[in-house]
């Protein structure tokens, strides 16, 4: 089990880190679906190790997994703040993607227009979710909270 004084939440914490270092996207701020540190598989990039996708329900559980783990570290956790400037950087950019006419997010984030690509309800579910609870406990700008509202209203 995770306490304040866990060594568990030093990893926790590890993991969130190499998330951010090995999948944001610099162009799009969108995490990439994977990532190969071998660059072995057929599915990941040569040079970056990167999966060539967004997809919306990876982002999802990376999102709602950044909310949930602060209420495990107090507020004297040297981690805590890296992780709320995680959820503060990933916040303008799901406001970005999330469709203006029905408050919902695409499966394959940044191809909206792609043949076969669609609004897709467990993705929107998580990103609603992790904006609404990250704007509730102040984590993010109360204005995310509209974003939440309506992709809430969208599904």
């Amino acid at each position: 089990a995770l306490t304040a004084d866990s060594k568990g939440l030093d990893d926790v914490a590890k993991q969130f880190a190499l998330i951010e270092k090995n999948l944001v996207d610099p162009k799009t701020g969108l995490l990439y679906h994977g990532y190969d540190e071998s660059r072995e598989q057929k599915w990941a990039n040569k040079t970056t190790g990167q999966s060539p996708n967004f997809w919306d329900r990876g982002i999802g559980w990376y999102a709602m997994a950044l909310v949930d783990v602060l209420d495990y570290l107090p507020a004297g956790n040297p981690h805590r703040a890296e992780l709320i400037k995680d959820i503060q950087r990933l916040a303008p950019v799901l406001a970005k993607y999330q469709d203006a006419k029905t408050g919902t997010w695409s499966l394959v984030m940044g191809q909206e227009t792609r043949k076969g690509n669609y609004a897709e309800a467990s993705g929107s579910s998580m990103f609603v979710y992790a904006l609404a609870k990250g704007a509730r406990m102040g984590y993010l700008d109360k204005k995310y909270a509209a974003v939440a509202k309506k992709g809430y209203e969208g599904l």
